[in-house]
């Protein structure tokens, strides 16, 4: 009788093929492929077998004779077809990802055609991929890990699969800048963003050490005394990085800033020591930080100094004879004072004493005797002295025995 033919796929078994005819005859079949894992001939029915392939699609003939001891029936032939198991194969570059890694991970597909499908084992829930290209969006993907399966669309549907881990990668909100001035504290610099899973660990860089900030170091950074002695503003440029043992964050940077303490240096030009009867008024030069204020104390005698507080410049017809104390305070980013005394006298005394020095002393200042007081000093060749105030530097000056002049107008 005809037989049906029969298409399964590799691995598979076909239906048992049943041989009847009339006359109970004997049925002896050959096969011209034996690719599909059935031999080359055989007598009887054909039982299930489990089918084979040497790669392609294997198309067999199987030719039936009945025949009995004295007479051979006409011959049947049938066909058995072996599809090839389909071939599921898939690698991606690397099984581990941070979510700021850039590509995406993109698969080798052996065999196109297919669908991608996730289960998330650890973390997740969500993996961004793209269900035919296997196309994973790193950056909206939650961290996890996660087996990702890829089956074949072809006759024979087969699937592999692989794990793949994606980890968070940290961020760092943005630090706020800080100025001080030199010789005050900075607030402490903490540290903090988003995280995963994994512990982020701060690192950061400093590119100037003279803010009295080490050059590098690991999570917040304490309050310290910044120092600034160069006469400018001073910037140390903080670099921080967040990252875990799997990620790299994106650094943010912010600045420590020091300024410079204003200088506050000032000068009577024509000395320290007037007569109320003089004809030229005292007058100062700033030598350092200009647009500060002027003010005095009376030490002895006044109280009337008809002072400007804005020049120090005094007018010694209107003021009194006396003793005062005038300080010249800053107005920049960093104020600082200082303070000279200027005597306003009927009869001005010039008397004052020194001393002797090593010269790494304290530098020295007049010492007035018999209610001396400060004009304009000068000395011998050698002493380098203030004219101003009388004050000597010893460490400018050569060693030696030196005439100081105090010479009041």
């Amino acid at each position: 009788l005809p037989i049906a033919d029969q298409l399964v796929c590799e691995g598979g078994s076909f239906l048992t093929v049943d041989f009847t005819g009339n006359g109970n005859p004997t049925f002896d079949w050959t096969n011209d492929n034996t690719n599909i894992g059935l031999g080359a001939n055989g007598t009887g029915d054909i039982l299930p077998f489990t089918t084979t392939s040497a790669g392609g699609l294997e198309v067999s003939n199987i030719t039936v004779t009945p025949s009995t001891a004295t007479c051979v029936g006409t011959p049947e032939t049938f066909i058995l077809s072996v599809n090839p198991s389909d071939i599921p194969g898939f690698n991606y570059p690397a099984y581990s990802y941070c979510t700021t890694d850039v590509p995406d991970a993109t698969p080798n597909i052996d065999v196109i055609g297919g669908a991608f499908t996730f289960v998330a084992t650890v973390g997740g829930p969500n993996l961004v991929i793209d269900n035919a290209t296997g196309v994973i969006d790193l950056y909206v993907s939650d961290e996890g890990v996660y087996d990702i399966t890829y089956t074949t669309a072809g006759p024979c549907v087969q699937d592999s699969t692989v794990t793949m881990v994606i980890n968070f990668t940290p961020t760092i909100n943005a630090v706020a800048d800080q100025t001080i001035c030199h010789n005050t504290l900075f607030n402490p610099s903490n540290f903090s963003g988003t995280d995963g899973v994994l512990p982020t660990t701060y690192n950061w860089t400093n590119d100037n050490t003279s803010i009295g900030l080490s050059a590098n170091g690991t999570d917040d950074i304490a309050g310290f005394t910044g120092t600034n002695v160069s006469g400018a503003q001073t910037t140390g440029v903080i670099t921080v990085t967040p990252s875990t043992s799997e990620c790299v964050g994106t650094p943010t940077t912010f600045n420590l800033i020091v300024d410079p303490l204003d200088d506050p240096s000032f000068v009577y030009v024509d000395g320290l020591t007037y007569c109320a009867t003089g004809s030229i008024d005292p007058s100062t030069t700033i030598t350092g930080t200009t647009g500060g204020l002027f003010s005095f104390v009376v030490n002895s005698g006044g109280p009337t100094l008809v002072f400007d507080v804005n020049t120090g410049g005094i007018d010694l017809s209107a003021s009194d004879v006396g003793s005062y104390d005038i300080t010249y305070t800053t107005n920049a980013a960093c104020p600082q004072s200082s303070t000279l005394t200027l005597v306003i006298t009927n009869a001005p005394v010039a008397d004052f004493t020194s001393g002797t020095y090593c010269a790494n002393d304290a530098d020295p200042l007049p010492n007035y005797i018999n209610n001396g007081s400060g004009g304009v000093f000068t000395s011998t060749a050698g002493l380098i002295i203030n004219s101003g105030t009388g004050m000597v530097d010893l460490d400018a000056s050569t060693a030696g025995t030196f005439t100081i002049t105090n010479t009041i107008d």
